[in-house]
């Protein structure tokens, strides 16, 4: 169902000040069949060129009683005076998607998709043109949780409980018995794993065992040395919620690091060497206390977060790294957001845009656009 605060798609222009939205009327909010016949835009994501937006849209399927995702593609280059605006181009309608990116030189598109509503998971590579067939790179019993591209392009990691081959699908079809609406589990799961997936496909390669037992997220760090990993135990603490690192070179084998803390880590974007994360909570008398989430900066010798920007206000949801080193930053501020820059340097936070609604997925190209999705109380998308 969408949610109350149905999404808008905008898009910041050069130079991260002026802006540009798609203009949508007030919506009847009070019709329930109006409300629930809206389109909502669950994720944006511009291309590392800024010349191409992709998104993911879900609306209901009345006639199949579920919801109906789609893909889809905008070309954002300029138009001759005359031409109008181009519009999107859906390229793969699966039965469920999430988790899309572009590859890093832009020529692709990689998510989370389902081939059929009771299928597990797997990832799958578009080209973002129409027609284009999907092509599925991984085939788990269990589906894949999470995955992040390598910097060159040559491949992916991800977050998967078993290898693929006859033997895993046997294993995997001991685990799994079903009686009517219940799963009977005769052994615990299998602790999830970490996997070089190949571009192309192929058989992947088993890097090492997940540091966590859930898995939230995963980063690689610019230069392919370091995997960041969120995660948290199986009871999901502020005690057992931590990042690791994991190297990912010559010695990828060794064990993960990870912090120590009663911070909730929430997401983490890489800007050069440095990890900045987001997290909520902190220690007091060394306990957990309710805090808004705030930046952080993760030091690689010792492991510790270290507070960036305490000028920044609100609950910070999102960060994402620009190639000067700044930050983006998303915050919820009572009943708006707020998208700001940082100077992780100096402290320095500048306002971009005050929203009084919603605004989630924030993505950028380089320092000259951004995009993300944004919604508020009288409009639909």
């Amino acid at each position: 169902m969408p949610s109350v605060l149905s999404s808008v798609l905008l898009i910041l222009l050069a130079p991260l000040a002026a802006r540009a939205a798609i203009a949508v009327p007030p919506a009847a909010l009070s019709d329930v069949q109006t409300f629930l016949g809206e389109t909502a835009f669950d994720e944006v994501e511009i291309a590392p060129n800024g010349s191409r937006l992709a998104f993911i849209t879900r609306r209901n399927d009345f006639a199949r009683d579920r919801e109906a995702f789609a893909v889809w593609v905008l070309d954002l280059s300029p138009r001759p005076a005359g031409k109008g605006m181009v519009r999107p181009v859906r390229i793969a309608a699966p039965a469920s998607c999430s988790a899309l990116h572009w590859s890093p030189d832009g020529r692709s598109l990689v998510l989370l998709a389902a081939a059929a509503p009771a299928a597990p998971v797997q990832l799958f590579r578009l080209e973002p043109a129409a027609g284009s067939p999907p092509h599925r790179l991984t085939a788990f019993p269990d589906g894949v949780e999470s995955y992040a591209w390598l910097p060159d392009g040559s491949g992916l990691i991800a977050v998967a409980a078993d290898p693929p081959g006859a033997e895993a699908s046997a294993a995997g079809r001991r685990r799994r018995a079903f009686y009517g609406d219940v799963r009977r589990l005769p052994a615990p799961p299998p602790r999830p794993a970490l996997y070089r997936i190949p571009r192309a496909g192929g058989a992947p390669e088993r890097l090492a065992a997940a540091p966590f037992e859930e898995t939230a997220a995963l980063a690689v760090s610019p230069d392919g040395a370091w995997l960041a990993v969120d995660g948290s135990g199986g009871r999901e603490t502020a005690d057992t919620n931590e990042v690791a690192l994991l190297p990912l070179g010559p010695a990828a084998g060794r064990t993960a690091r990870r912090t120590h803390n009663l911070i909730l880590e929430e997401s983490f974007a890489w800007s050069g060497k440095n990890l900045f994360v987001t997290g909520a909570g902190e220690e007091r008398d060394g306990r957990y206390s309710a805090a808004d989430s705030r930046l952080y900066r993760l030091t690689a010798d010792d492991l510790q977060l270290v507070r960036v920007a305490p000028a920044l206000a609100g609950h910070l949801t999102q960060a994402v790294a620009l190639p000067d080193g700044s930050l983006l930053t998303l915050s919820l501020l009572s009943t708006g957001m707020r998208i700001s820059r940082v100077e992780p340097a100096s402290g320095e936070v500048r306002t971009l845009r005050e929203q009084r609604g919603w605004i989630a997925s924030l993505s950028a190209a380089g320092t000259r656009r951004v995009a993300f999705v944004a919604g508020e109380a009288r409009r639909f998308a």
